[in-house]
């Protein structure tokens, strides 16, 4: 080491390092001739201010520290020394680091890029660590611009494929919403195994994401759910199918109607192929609406007048019409929400 190092690094020797600056050590880090055995010694003491200063709510110092040990690690070659550096990263990947750096991305954007170059390079347990800060945001602003940031992270999906492995059902269930937030059809595979979870809620949360990837093995196994054994999730399945007007989902629901043994499930299913409104979700709600008899006979009028209620939420030509005549049904309660149903159209 030469003396104008030496002289440098006798300035911290023995000193609080937490009392140091993120310059002071990378000056000593960049002495052209500095051995191994002091560079490591730079660089734990970088490590012990880079936790420092999170725990003492300093993210930016902790961005310099990540940035400035990365930027140099790029340009060693293999060796002892980049050894040391490699390991140095590692310890400054810890939680206590990252999720201080997480904070930037809402509170300084300015430093987004900075943040994101430094969490691109610390692989799953950077995006982890936004991942869990996107499901403890306080508004839905701040949500977005998280996921807007996570979608971006090289490493984002494998870590959440990762999540759906955990025990937790929460976990995992979270991380099955935001696979289908970042509409993430590497996942496919991961997601449409989880449709066999023991948990329900996980199984609501895949079959959501998996619409939202929306391609067509997606879609078949979400189709597929409306036979879930529980009634919670196909009940869900078939809100979420509502938002899709074609005519394959169209004929799912109206097929998961007729073999459907749940009261309430049934009647979710009849709204929801109200929403879908296509012409042969019409016809099946006009047929569903006529006089009980045959399969919904035990039902009463409560399939007569959820498919009214249905027809009105369609709004086609064809509804319209059906709704006019249901508007003198011998029934009070289908006439009454079928003259509602009108008015509203209006």
């Amino acid at each position: 080491m030469s003396q104008a190092a030496a002289n440098l690094m006798a300035q911290f020797v023995a000193k609080d390092v937490t009392r140091l600056s993120p310059e002071l050590l990378f000056e000593a880090l960049d002495s052209s001739d500095a051995s191994v055995d002091a560079t490591t010694r730079v660089l734990d003491d970088l490590v012990t201010l880079a936790e420092h200063s999170a725990r003492a709510g300093k993210p930016k110092s902790v961005a310099d520290i990540l940035q400035g040990v990365i930027a140099r690690n790029a340009k060693l070659p293999a060796g002892d020394l980049k050894t040391a550096f490699v390991l140095t990263m590692r310890r400054l990947s810890k939680p206590v680091a990252l999720r201080s750096l997480v904070s930037l991305i809402v509170k300084n954007p300015e430093r987004k890029q900075q943040v994101f170059e430094v969490l691109a390079q610390t692989g799953e347990d950077g995006a982890e660590v936004v991942v869990e800060r996107v499901g403890q945001a306080p508004s839905a602003d701040e949500r977005q611009m998280l996921l807007e940031f996570l979608v971006e992270l090289p490493d984002a999906v494998p870590a959440l494929v990762r999540m759906l492995g955990d025990s937790r059902w929460f976990v995992v269930r979270n991380a099955a919403d935001l696979l289908g937030e970042i509409k993430a059809t590497k996942a496919e595979d991961q997601l449409v195994a989880q449709l066999r979870h023991t948990d329900d809620r996980v199984r609501r949360a895949a079959a959501n994401a998996l619409l939202r990837l929306g391609t067509p093995d997606a879609m078949k196994s979400v189709y597929d759910a409306m036979h879930d054994s529980s009634p919670e999730v196909r009940m869900q399945v078939a809100a979420s199918l509502a938002t899709r007007k074609d005519s394959k989902t169209s004929a799912t629901i109206a097929r998961a109607i007729d073999g459907e043994n749940d009261g309430d499930v049934q009647l979710a299913m009849i709204a929801a192929l109200g929403k879908v409104g296509t012409a042969d979700a019409v016809a099946k709600l006009v047929k569903l609406a006529q006089p009980a008899g045959g399969l919904f006979r035990k039902k009463g009028s409560s399939v007569r007048v959820a498919a009214v209620q249905a027809l009105g939420e369609a709004r086609t030509p064809a509804a319209i019409t059906a709704l006019k005549e249901l508007a003198d049904d011998k029934d009070r309660d289908v006439r009454d929400t079928a003259s509602r149903a009108l008015a509203q159209a209006n």
